[in-house]
């Protein structure tokens, strides 16, 4: 029983296999790529360019150059140190001072403590 199962299988596998055998490409045509080039090459001719006005082409540069003086001064501005830190802590100093009643010959401790 299993023997002939599997004769039937073998039967169904070769003519589906020679149905494959028998099924064969259409021809191509020999003109078939240069029509395509063509084709290709009138839908790329028809095609606007880009037109770029004058003033267009004369702000891309000056705006580069601006940006990047921009860049520069906002380097500068911020690698420059700056004396903030010394009248903050005179001022915190100064309120600390004021609010507790201390006089100013005490400060020197709480400056050399770093409070």
């Amino acid at each position: 029983m299993k023997k002939r199962h599997q004769d039937e299988i073998q039967k169904q596998v070769n003519r589906t296999l020679e149905a494959f055998q028998k099924d064969k490409p259409p021809e191509m045509d020999p003109w078939f790529y240069e029509h395509l080039q063509n084709r290709i090459e009138a839908e790329q001719a028809n095609e606007a360019p880009a037109i770029e006005t004058w003033w267009n082409r004369a702000l891309k540069p000056g705006l580069l150059v601006g940006l990047a003086a921009v860049n520069v001064i906002m380097m500068i501005w911020i690698a420059t140190p700056t004396d903030t830190s010394a009248n903050t802590q005179t001022s915190y100093i100064e309120s600390l001072s004021s609010q507790y009643g201390l006089n100013y010959a005490d400060t020197y401790l709480m400056n050399n403590t770093g409070e």
